[in-house]
Parts: structure tokens; sequence; C-alpha cells
């Protein structure tokens, strides 16, 4: 007798996903998805946490259930069978009910858009609340896609994407930080990490930039850019996958969620970032994003200059205003970097208010003469800092292994040397002045009668 693999409560069939699923070697994007699905469902605090950062509705009680080898009941007759879905994670709050569609790549393979455009018209067919694609593509927010779909495609279902390094990335920060309190669950997610570390599972991180970056970068050095030319959509995208895997890089050495900042406008549109990036690089020749590390003074901003080939890591600092003389508020941001290895490699700029133009010298410099950056009116006061790190490429800079590598590199050297150290300036909170506590109390000091205990 068949079996009945009826999903209960849906019009969809489907296969308990495997921790170990048994499946031939040509099979590698399934069984890799199997995996990940059954450590979605095995290990409580890994599966909810990722499925809420992707926006699911995730309560105390609720549950997960993942399948695989995933077809619908009359909804998917226009799908073959080798293109239907990867699987269906299903979560159930009471008689509450969320889906989503799963949709795998592995190595260098893309996601098409015209079967992401299928399963969305499946997912409208079925009462599916999403698409989740995952693949070796970034994006800067789960909720960005990198495949361009119709907004009108998406007014019933959302799509959403990880990548694979996204989802190794916060299994390593879960395990490391010791997230998962059952002993049995911590053991499954330890094997998920060695099994997607392994270069046979093809899960890439981002290595290189695209074939259009030498010609891009030698045109940034004659003048602006045509933003319709030759390979500039490419190298824009390109740099948001790649700002995407610097925020996991640094993510994965302080075992904290540190995330590309994006203004709200980008982040609800990833067009208007898409535009914004291309202007910046047509116009100016360069490309800039922040990163937002949790507790840190400022965030990271990431310049990459295609003129000068240099790259630079940043922060800025508002200078205290508690402070009377400027040469304090010198004081006051060197002491903060006392423990940097390397105070040659970090420029200190001081910013005064008005026209006056900033002033440079490397920490080294400082720490010899705190004078080395002030002004020569001692009491003109700085309005902020910056701490910047600065690294020459020269013609490295256009060899697209060689860029990435470096900008990979940047963010936690740059966060170890400097910005793991600095602490922003908050003023002391107000104190009682000693005309208002003489009025407290009176004037005096004496017991007021009806303080005085009663008299037996």
């Amino acid at each position: 007798m068949a079996k009945d693999n009826t999903i209960d409560g849906l019009a969809a069939k489907g296969d308990p996903a495997r921790l170990i699923p048994v499946l031939p070697d040509s099979r590698r994007e399934e069984r890799v998805t199997s995996v990940l699905m059954a450590v979605l469902q095995s290990v409580d605090e890994y599966g909810r946490d990722l499925l809420s950062a992707a926006g699911a509705p995730i309560r105390k009680r609720t549950t997960i259930e993942c399948y695989t080898e995933v077809c619908f009941n009359g909804a998917d007759k226009k799908i073959s069978r080798a293109d239907r879905p990867d699987g269906l994670i299903v979560l159930r709050y009471g008689k509450e009910v969320w889906t989503a569609i799963i949709e795998a790549k592995i190595g260098g393979a893309k996601l098409d858009e015209e079967q992401i455009t299928r399963y969305i018209d499946l997912a409208r067919a079925s009462g599916i609340d999403a698409v989740i694609t995952i693949s070796n593509q970034f994006t800067a927010r789960t909720q960005h896609h990198p495949v361009a779909v119709p907004k009108t495609k998406l007014r019933k279902t959302s799509l959403l994407h990880w990548s694979w390094s996204y989802i190794l990335s916060e299994a390593v920060i879960k395990s490391d930080t010791k997230g998962v309190a059952d002993p049995d669950q911590a053991f499954i997610l330890q094997e998920l990490i060695r099994f997607l570390q392994h270069e046979r599972t093809g899960v890439q991180a981002f290595t290189q930039m695209p074939s259009e970056w030498p010609g891009v970068c030698k045109d940034m050095l004659v003048g602006p850019l045509n933003k319709r030319g030759t390979g500039v959509a490419e190298v824009v995208a390109s740099w948001q996958q790649l700002t995407r895997s610097m925020a996991l890089r640094l993510s994965e050495d302080i075992l904290q969620p540190v995330v590309v900042h994006l203004p709200k406008a980008h982040a609800i549109d990833p067009a208007a970032r898409d535009d914004h990036d291309t202007r910046l690089l047509c116009e100016e020749r360069r490309f800039e994003d922040s990163f937002r590390v949790p507790g840190a003074a400022d965030t990271i901003q990431v310049i990459a200059d295609g003129q000068t080939r240099t790259l630079t890591a940043s922060m800025t600092l508002r200078a205290p205003t508690d402070k009377k003389r400027a040469s304090a508020t010198v004081t006051w941001i060197r002491r903060q970097l006392d423990a940097c290895p390397e105070p040659d490699k970090i420029v200190i700029a001081a910013n005064w208010p008005g026209r006056t133009p900033p002033t440079y010298a490397t920490l080294a410099q400082i720490n010899e003469d705190p004078q080395e950056i002030l002004q020569d009116d001692p009491t003109r006061m700085p309005s902020s800092f910056d701490v910047r790190m600065t690294i020459d490429l020269g013609g490295e800079f256009r060899r697209n292994k060689r860029f990435v590598e470096a900008c990979v590199d940047l963010l936690p050297s740059f966060y170890a040397s400097a910005g793991q150290h600095l602490q922003a300036w908050r003023p002391a909170p107000p104190k009682v002045s000693a005309k208002s506590a003489h009025r407290s109390d009176g004037g005096n000091n004496e017991a007021r009668p009806e303080d005085q205990e009663p008299t037996a």
C-alpha cells in the first residue's frame, strides 16, 4: 500500500526533512537542503531565530515542521517534477498556520527569475505565505532578493532570501555563544556547521568581483562613468553582495550580528539602494556603506575609492563638551586607543566648527605630541573626531579577488585595532545645586517637630 504523505491541513504532500538523507551524489542540492531543514525543526533556538528574523510569526508555543519532495494537489500541474520546490516549512500555533516554499541552489548555480516567478504563482494559488530562496548569492537583508520580481506578484506572498554563508554564520554564532540549551540539539547544530563548512556541500563565500571589474576600475581613473555603461550594473550588484559578506565575517569574529546599516528608504526599497550606489559609482567613482555593530560607539563607514585606489574604515565620535581646553578633548580620544597595537596605521581627524578644514595626525604622532592635531588657538574646540584606517591597494585595487580579500579583512582589522575600544561621550547627569539642597532642608539641619519620634 502506498504511503499517504499528505501534510495535515494543507493541500500538499511531502516527506519529513531528514537529518541523514539517503540520496545519491547527483542530488547534492536536495541533500544539503534536507539537512538544513531537519536542523531548523530540531534545534529550537536556531530554527526559531532564523525564521523570526525572516519575519515569520514565531511565538512561544509555535512548532516548526519541514518537508521535502513537496507537491501541491492540483496547483502545480504546469510545473515539471524536476522544477518543483525543494521544500516546505510549516509553522503552527494553535489553529494558525504560516507556510513557506523553499527553493535552494548550491555551488555557482544562480536563482532563475522565471522559476522564482512560477513558485510565487504556485504559492499564491496554494495559499502559501512566503517563498524563501537559498543560494550563494548575498543580499543586505533577508527581505531583499537577488532576483527582480514585479511588486504586483508580492502583494499576498513574501519573497525572502538566505545566503548559505548567512545560514552558516548564524549557526556559528549560536553555537559559540552557547545559545542552544539542550546538549543534544547543540550537538546537532555543531554537526550542521561541520557539514556546511565542507567544500563538497557547495557552500561558498563571496570571493571575487565580476569579470567587468578591471574595466570599470580603468574607467574610474579617466572620469565619470555612464550609468548604462558596460559592467556598471554587475559591479554595483557585486559590491552589495560583498558588503553582506563583510558583515558576516565580522559577525563570526565578535559572535554578534553585524548588519549593513541602510537608510530607511534603501531598506524598504532595494531599487533605491541600487540607484544610490550606481550614482555614487558613476559620479563620484567610489562605493560607500556603513555597518552596525551591537553596542559600538558608532556605525563603521567603509569607502572604496576608485580614484585613490584606497579602502577606508572609520568611526565618528562627538567631541566632549565638558572640557575647557582642546588638548583635553584630544587626550580623551587618545586614551581610548591606548591598547591599539599599531598606532601608526590609525589616523585621527579633528573636525572643527564652521568652514575650518579638518586637521589630521596618526595616533602614533598624537601619542608623541597631542598638539599635533590642534589649531593654533588653544581655546578653539573640535566638534568631533574621525578615527580611520586606510589601506592603499594601488594596482591591486583592480584585481577581482584581491579587492574582495582586502575589503573582507579591513572591517575586522579596524574593529580589533580601534572600533572595539571606542566609547561615545555622554554628558554627566546634572547635579543638585547647593541652593536647592539648602532649600530642601529648610536652610538648617535641625529636626522638625513632626519628624521627631513620639516619647513614651
